[in-house]
């Protein structure tokens, strides 16, 4: 099952994990955002951050959203972005 198909079925709880969290602006990007998506595909998010988030926080919403969509999850903020690949994910995301 494609990651937009499980996204799709699962959104609601999605945005209650995350609104949980310190995190807020749930956006998508990469082959979920433009439709590409396949069988094989991880999911990614990119999300606003307070001050004093750590790499922990991170991994930590990232590895609970993987285990309830169970799909690989990439979780990344404006700051853990590469600068070569953020014109890219700022021109595909979308919001979740």
């Amino acid at each position: 099952m494609k990651p937009s198909e499980i996204l799709a079925a699962k959104r609601d709880e999605v945005l209650a994990v995350i609104a949980q969290s310190r995190f807020t602006n749930p956006r998508l990007f990469g082959s979920v955002a433009r439709g590409e998506d396949g069988d094989e595909s991880d999911l990614d998010i990119l999300v606003d951050s307070p001050s004093g988030v750590s790499l922990f926080d991170i991994v930590g919403l990232e590895l609970q959203l993987g285990d309830l969509l169970g799909i690989p999850v990439d979780l990344f903020t404006m700051d853990t972005l590469k600068k070569d690949i953020r014109p890219n994910v700022l021109r595909d995301q979308r919001p979740l």
